[in-house]
């Protein structure tokens, strides 16, 4: 009875063992056996279409340890940490492959224990996931050239303003020369206007008379043009405003014609 019963578990086993070596020979997945040292005892398909390493070829090639072949720095204390914690442990590492390629991996360490709690075997199966990682590493770059370009923007808004700083506090400096010039002419023309004024008002004969009116009409022009003058400020403030007002072409030219001609005189010239 002991013998059949025997007979049966071990043929159970031997037909898990199947199934198990099915999956194992089939999936995509690098699956790499090794006993509770590290050492190595097995690999699939999937590893050797991975990584190009038969079991004889990865034994002779690249030693017989998970500790020489991983291309995790942290590899020992990981193995020293799944036979203490009795958990499985996963990680990521690029890892050279027999052909001289790099295949990043996602790899998951397994710990098989007895029923006593003795470690007896490790099993690691790497997934491929190179694209992924090159997915990330053509995100990350680009996110890199979002952020130069973002800080190049905020260096160039950065110019932008301190360039319309300096040319508002250009235009109220010249707002405020403009103001004071024209005060500073504006109230000496004014005792010449003024005076004129009291001028006109005594008696002169016909030849003082115009010269009279000729200073006046100068001393008017020239506060027009320090108006003008002005008009500059309100445009630049956006508050210059247009008034419509009739005036008579020909007095305007014998109002400029009387201010130069007695430049005039002694000059060849006929006006």
């Amino acid at each position: 009875l002991r013998v059949k019963q025997r007979t049966a578990q071990l043929e159970a086993s031997n037909k898990e063992l199947e199934q198990l070596s099915i999956v194992a020979r089939e999936t995509d997945n690098a699956v790499l056996i090794m006993d509770e040292q590290g050492n190595f005892q097995w690999v699939n398909e999937g590893f050797t279409r991975m990584y190009g390493y038969t079991l004889e070829q990865l034994l002779k090639e690249r030693g017989n340890n998970i500790i020489g072949l991983s291309a995790n720095p942290n590899i020992a204390r990981v193995m020293a940490g799944i036979a203490v914690h009795k958990e499985p442990l996963i990680y990521e590492a690029a890892q050279l492959t027999r052909w001289g390629g790099v295949v990043w991996a996602q790899t998951s360490l397994t710990p098989i224990f007895a029923k006593d709690g003795t470690l007896t075997k490790i099993v690691a199966i790497d997934s491929d996931i190179t694209r992924l990682k090159e997915s990330e590493y053509q995100i990350k770059k680009q996110n890199e050239e979002i952020l130069k370009k973002s800080q190049k923007l905020q260096k160039a808004i950065e110019v932008a303003r301190k360039e319309r700083e300096a040319a508002n506090a250009a235009n109220q400096a010249k707002s405020e020369f403009l103001a004071r010039m024209s005060h500073e002419i504006r109230t000496p023309m004014n005792g010449i206007i003024g005076f004129t004024d009291l001028l006109l008002d005594t008696n002169l004969d016909e030849e003082q008379l115009e010269y009279a009116h000729t200073i006046n009409r100068s001393g008017e022009a020239l506060t027009t043009l320090l108006n003008d003058i002005l008009d500059f400020s309100r445009i630049e403030a956006g508050e210059l405003s247009i008034n419509p007002i009739d005036f008579d072409p020909e007095v305007t030219a014998f109002d400029v014609v009387e201010i130069v001609m007695p430049r005039m005189g002694n000059k060849s010239l006929e006006m």
